[in-house]
């Protein structure tokens, strides 16, 4: 019996030694499980792009994409403010971000009406952001509270001479430019 007890021991060893090395690798996976981003890295890839959402994929699976390619988009500001667009109107309000923690403050938009848009289903889901990160091509995703879902963004490289403003209140329309 002490045989045994021996063996026993020694295979309960063995399965908890290749349990930790499984568990804690000395070299990170590379299973494409999202990298924790520092503040600084965040902040520059979220302003050097425009953000077009691509789709939203819920945690049951359920799968939401923009029917108008290209019409929902975000462009981050260095001062806290996020500008955007849907497929009926323009919209505008901060956010805040603290190392992959990021919230969005009370957004607002233009007050046009259009039949059949999409626009409530995606400010809704921004309102419900937790947590952001770069998935392996460098695309923005951001993480829906109570693990329920992520929103999916290509990114959009902005021209060098960028007018975008930051400050709603000094954009000009585009009729003033004739």
């Amino acid at each position: 019996m002490n045989k045994n007890l021996q063996i026993i021991i020694g295979l309960v060893l063995l399965v908890v030694i290749i349990g930790f090395a499984i568990w804690f690798p000395k070299q990170p996976l590379n299973d494409g499980t999202p990298e924790t981003i520092t503040q600084s890295d965040s902040i520059g890839s979220l302003l050097s792009h425009t953000w077009v959402w691509e789709q939203t994929i819920m945690s049951d699976d359920t799968i939401i994409t923009p029917e108008k390619t290209e019409s929902f988009s975000l462009t981050f500001g260095s001062d806290g403010r996020v500008t955007g667009t849907t497929d009926c109107n323009n919209f505008f309000g901060s956010y805040s971000l603290d190392e992959s923690q990021i919230t969005f403050g009370p957004l607002a938009n233009t007050l046009m009406y259009c039949e059949g848009s999409q626009e409530s289903v995606f400010t809704r889901q921004l309102e419900n952001v937790q947590m952001v990160f770069f998935d392996e091509n460098d695309n923005l995703v951001l993480l829906l509270r109570y693990d329920s879902g992520g929103i999916m963004f290509s990114k959009k490289t902005l021209p060098v001479n960028n007018p975008i403003v930051s400050d709603p209140d000094t954009a000009v329309s585009s009729d003033a430019m004739y």
